[in-house]
C-alpha cells in the first residue's frame, strides 16, 4: 500500500535559462540592477506563510534577502533533501511540512474529506472536500491540491473515484487552479490537465498543474508544478 501522506513529485525539473547557456536549478545571484523586486504585499504573504509554520523571524529575513539576489532557497531545489518532515492536522486538513537546512520549508496540504449525506448531490463549485459512495467505490468531490513554499503558493481542485480492485481508480475532473502568491516572479503561463484519467497496470491516474514563471526580466525562467495521483485505492500529491 502506498503511503497516504503527500509525496514529492518526480520533479518536473527546474531550469534557469540564460542567453548563452543553461545555468541549472537556481538563478544566478542578481547584480544590483537585476535584483528581484518583491512588493510589500508579496513579502507580507510570504512572511504570513512562514510564521504560520514556525519559521523564525530572522530566518525569514535571510530567506527573503537571498530571494532578492535570485536564490529561491533549498525548499525550491529538486535536488535538495529535507532535514526533517513532520505532519500536522488542523483546520480540516493534513499538512506535511518539510524543513530544509537553510530554514526554508515546503508544505503540502491534504484536505480531510467529510462524508456527504446520502442522496445529496454535491455541486461542482468549490465547497470543500467531501466523500460519498456505495459498495466498492468512493467518490471524492472538491478536494484541494495545494503546494506552498516562501516563494510560491498554488494549486487546484479535483474530483476522483477510488474503486476496489485493480486499475479502476479515476480522476473525473481537475478545475479551478489558483495562485495565492509568486514572490518576485511573474507567471508567464499555466496549464491544468488530466493527463491520465484512469489508473492502469502502468501506473496511477494523474492530473497536473504546470506553471512557467519569469524569475526576473532578461535572466531566466523556472518551471513549477503540482500533481494529483490516484491509484491502488488511495491518492497523493506530488510537487516540483
Amino acid at each position: 500500500m502506498r503511503r497516504t501522506t503527500m509525496r514529492k513529485l518526480m520533479r518536473l525539473g527546474v531550469s534557469v535559462v540564460a542567453a548563452a547557456a543553461t545555468l541549472g536549478l537556481l538563478a544566478p545571484a542578481a547584480s544590483a540592477d537585476e535584483a528581484v523586486s518583491i512588493s510589500a504585499a508579496e513579502e507580507a504573504a510570504s512572511r504570513a506563510f512562514m510564521t504560520e509554520f514556525g519559521v523564525p523571524a530572522d530566518t525569514q529575513d535571510e530567506l527573503l534577502a537571498s530571494l532578492k539576489e535570485g536564490d529561491l532557497g533549498l525548499a525550491n531545489d529538486p535536488d535538495a533533501g529535507p532535514v526533517s518532515v513532520e505532519t500536522e492536522v488542523r483546520d480540516g486538513s493534513t499538512f506535511e511540512i518539510s524543513r530544509y537546512f537553510d530554514g526554508s520549508i515546503e508544505v503540502t496540504e491534504r484536505e480531510i474529506p467529510t462524508a456527504a449525506e446520502p442522496g445529496v448531490i454535491t455541486p461542482y463549485a468549490v465547497t470543500g472536500c467531501s466523500v460519498s459512495g456505495g459498495s466498492g467505490y468512493s467518490n471524492y468531490t472538491g478536494c484541494k491540491i495545494h503546494y506552498r513554499t516562501h516563494v510560491f503558493s498554488y494549486g487546484f481542485y479535483a474530483n476522483f473515484t477510488l474503486v476496489q480492485g485493480y486499475y479502476n481508480d479515476q480522476i473525473t475532473r481537475a478545475y479551478s487552479q489558483f495562485q495565492e502568491y509568486a514572490v518576485g516572479h511573474t507567471r508567464d503561463s499555466w496549464s491544468l490537465r488530466v493527463l491520465k484519467a484512469t489508473e492502469t497496470s502502468s501506473g496511477p491516474a494523474h492530473a497536473e498543474l504546470a506553471i512557467q514563471y519569469t524569475i526576473y526580466p532578461g535572466i531566466g525562467q523556472v518551471a513549477k508544478g503540482v500533481r494529483l495521483k490516484v491509484g491502488s485505492n488511495t491518492y497523493w500529491q506530488e510537487n516540483s
